[in-house]
């Protein structure tokens, strides 16, 4: 059985970087009691999470790193596709253009991999998901609240840089880092993770 390991410490911290996110979304802070409503719900989900429910949640991304090295590239080349990109926090997939090539440096390959979603597209789908919740949470205002919002987000950039070096041997990954940038209404932000092979 899977747990996360200081569950509790860490609810704490995701629960403060949340509230961040009420910054992003309503840049006055005399009008933030809506925003706030609806991301203290958001957060409540993380709240009511078991140590091993969330192991299940934060080992999604480590699917990002498998099959890298199933991957039939020339080494050497950049490629590149349109794809659909999960981002982990919206229940939609995200259009995305990315590149990719395969390096042999040393003795391991190496796999990189820049992706980059369509800013106005994001920039609709996320502003289209929080004028859902907006109008959800009960706000006495919302039309007045969902422009403001849309004019204070606008496009939204994100970018992914993934990066591993792959075991020529059995294609498994030696060691990777992913690490996504946020752009949105002048905030920047982001998140990453590294997995390493333990021999």
């Amino acid at each position: 059985v899977l747990r996360m390991r200081d569950w509790d410490a860490l609810k704490g911290k995701i629960g403060a970087g949340m509230k961040d996110m009420v910054a992003l979304i309503e840049p006055d802070e005399a009008k933030r009691a809506p925003a706030a409503a609806m991301i203290e719900k958001m957060a409540a989900g993380f709240q009511q999470l078991s140590p091993e429910q969330a192991a299940q949640l934060f080992l999604k991304p480590w699917a990002t790193f498998l099959g890298l090295g199933r991957n039939p590239r020339e080494p050497g080349e950049w490629y590149e596709a349109d794809i659909e990109l999960d981002t982990g926090i919206f229940p939609m997939p995200l259009p995305a253009t990315s590149r990719m090539r395969l390096t042999r440096p040393a003795a391991a390959f190496h796999w990189e991999q820049h992706t980059q979603m369509d800013p106005k597209a994001a920039g609709e789908a996320i502003t289209s998901y929080l004028e859902t919740m907006i109008r959800a949470s009960g706000d006495k205002a919302p039309e007045g609240k969902i422009a403001e919002m849309r004019k204070a987000l606008g496009d939204i950039r994100i970018n992914d840089v993934l990066e591993a070096d792959i075991d020529p041997a059995t294609g498994m990954v030696i060691e990777g880092s992913y690490i996504r940038s946020i752009e949105a209404g002048g905030q920047k932000g982001g998140n990453g993770a590294r997995v390493k092979r333990l021999d």
